[in-house]
């Protein structure tokens, strides 16, 4: 496994054990995690070629929920 070396100010380095020690993790752990989770890909393959792909005729607007609707739902 690699090693990082990271240089961070003592307020940084103190808000780091705490924020790990509240996770009952070390700060080696916390920060791996961090990392990899910011890395992780969390969209689904080719989501963004998707952007564009609908004409704005493709989309249409939900007809508008009768009152009466609401009423029936509020006395639930």
């Amino acid at each position: 496994m690699s090693q990082i070396s990271i240089q961070l100010d003592a307020s940084t380095i103190k808000m780091l054990e705490s924020t790990a020690a509240r996770s009952h993790t070390s700060v080696t752990e916390w920060i791996k995690d961090r990392i990899y989770r910011s890395l992780k890909q969390e969209w689904p393959e080719n989501y963004f070629s998707l952007f564009g792909a609908l004409d704005e005729d493709d989309l249409h607007e939900p007809p508008e929920i009768p009152f009466s609707y609401e009423s029936i739902r509020e006395e639930l």
